[in-house]
């Protein structure tokens, strides 16, 4: 039987084990997602964003994101159910980024800015 020395093995890495040389650096969520870099999120991706004018109109909003995700699937919709007053949406929605606003009530044509 061979005898090794125990400074033999110390160099040689297995399979499940990574080489440990050099500073600990930031991994994928830093450098490519942008987790932990303290600045504030930038404007959202958002192609339409679909409000309901009343609590009763909540329904026929979903309704037409479904509508406007199924017409074009690379269409980026979201919808606002809060019962926010409309110039708070605008100021939210020009913040954002958010290109167009379609404005939805109950039992009218939808209205898109």
């Amino acid at each position: 039987m061979k005898d090794y020395k125990l400074e033999t093995f110390l160099d040689q890495l297995g399979k499940n084990q990574a080489k440990k040389t050099g500073p600990k650096t930031r991994g994928f969520g830093f450098q490519i997602l942008g987790f932990g870099s303290g600045g504030a999120a930038g404007p959202y991706a958002i192609d339409y964003l679909v409000v309901a004018k009343k609590t009763e109109s909540q329904i026929e909003a979903l309704k037409y994101a479904q509508k406007l995700r199924e017409d074009d699937p690379s269409v980026r919709v979201t919808i606002d159910l809060e019962n926010r007053n409309d110039e708070e949406i605008k100021k939210d929605a020009q913040q954002n980024g958010i290109k167009t606003i379609v404005w939805i009530e109950k039992g009218q044509e939808p209205i898109i800015n």
